[in-house]
């Protein structure tokens, strides 16, 4: 992605790819969202917690849906969830889209990956996004909704870096939801991951699922202004990096609804996870 200057960021197309896609009226990129099953609980997630998953999309659908996207121009699937790597042939279907000549961005809290899976999508090029909101035990454990679990996620990211991440066809990357219980050790996050070569993706909570109604993670505008203000300042002076301070994501711009779209596990069609307008369905 484009900003101002000298941008590390690498979530999204160039300018100038974007718009000609949307000359053309073709994708670049497409959200699927494999499952919502997921082994946390998240209190921001945007997925509304449920029981039944009887109705959503099986694999072939799941296939034939990005076999779709290729022909719409798509170049990258991001594979969100839930949590894909409960999803039971995750591996199988990253290795599908990948023979297909796509670039594939894995979102996971990472606390089902094994060794094995990670040597695998460093072998496949996948580029990794890890969700990782805290250092401190206890604000990761209470932000994933379940006790324990932080040992398990920064062995997650050792995992990966054993496995020669970042490096190689794919890149690493952290995401990070910006929220009250860890907005003040997120510049120091942010720098620890610059210098280890992991790009971060932090953004703000978009109020929806159980972002909306938890008031306790929300944060107060000039807070977040501050935050956006001191991160770019060492991006500016630290790495030579500079960029337009503006939400969502700090050090980047989200531009998604212009060039791609969500389709959810149950196959219905939104601009982006972000806009909860359904567009149809694809069973129909």
């Amino acid at each position: 992605m484009s900003g101002c200057g000298n941008t590390p960021f690498r979530f999204e197309f160039a300018q100038s790819e974007i718009d000609e896609a949307v000359r053309e009226g073709r994708l670049l990129s497409l959200e699927v969202e494999f499952s919502t099953r997921c082994n946390l609980s998240c209190p921001y997630c945007y997925v509304t917690p449920q029981n039944d998953y009887s109705d959503e999309l099986p694999a072939d659908d799941i296939r034939k849906v990005i076999l779709q996207g290729r022909d719409l121009g798509v170049r990258k699937i991001i594979i969100l969830g839930g949590e894909p790597l409960v999803y039971p042939s995750i591996t199988g279907e990253v290795a599908f889209i990948r023979g297909l000549g796509l670039e594939v961005e894995l979102f996971t809290n990472g606390v089902s990956l094994t060794p094995e899976t990670a040597r695998h999508f460093h072998e496949l090029g996948v580029n990794v996004v890890l969700k990782i909101n805290s250092f401190c035990d206890d604000i990761q454990d209470k932000l994933a909704g379940v006790k324990g679990v932080a040992p398990r996620i920064r062995g997650a990211l050792e995992m990966l870096q054993e496995a020669g991440y970042p490096g190689g066809k794919g890149f690493l990357a952290v995401s990070t939801v910006i929220c009250r219980d860890n907005i003040d050790e997120l510049p120091d996050l942010w720098v620890w991951l610059r210098d280890r070569n992991i790009v971060p993706y932090f953004e703000i909570l978009t109020p929806q699922g159980g972002a909306a109604q938890n008031d306790w993670l929300s944060v107060e505008t000039d807070r977040l202004e501050q935050l956006f203000s001191t991160i770019n300042e060492i991006d500016r002076t630290r790495y030579n990096y500079s960029w337009d301070p503006r939400p969502p994501l700090i050090g980047g711009k989200c531009l998604r609804h212009r060039f791609s779209c969500f389709v959810s596990a149950r196959g219905v069609v939104y601009p982006c996870v972000g806009v909860e307008l359904p567009l149809g369905n694809v069973r129909e």
